[in-house]
């Protein structure tokens, strides 16, 4: 919660014209077991979509509407998508399968 608090400081203070919400995770926890667990680098995709979802509804909260904010991480319906723009995304991006 600080960090999201030092963050959203730093983005108002900065006047930016939007803000991705978010990438990737090097956390490998929800996918524990899986074929492709311990590969290094990022993880993208459906394992990603709850996490991504908690972090744009509170950065959301933090900005107030005042920053247009880019959801993405793990959008692979409709229902994904209204999930994310519910949680506070103005537009969306989906990535490749």
């Amino acid at each position: 919660d600080a960090e999201l608090d030092g963050i959203a400081g730093v983005l108002l203070a900065a006047r930016i014209d939007g803000l991705i919400c978010t990438n990737t995770t090097i956390d490998r926890s929800a996918i524990v077991g899986a074929r492709h667990a311990d590969e290094a680098g990022g993880l993208s995709g459906k394992p990603l979509f709850g996490k991504a979802t908690a972090v744009l509804a509170a950065i959301a909260k933090r900005l107030g509407g005042k920053i247009p904010l880019i959801g993405v991480g793990g959008i692979l319906s409709g229902a994904d998508a209204a999930q994310k723009i519910a949680a506070g995304a103005i537009h969306l991006s989906f990535g490749s399968q």
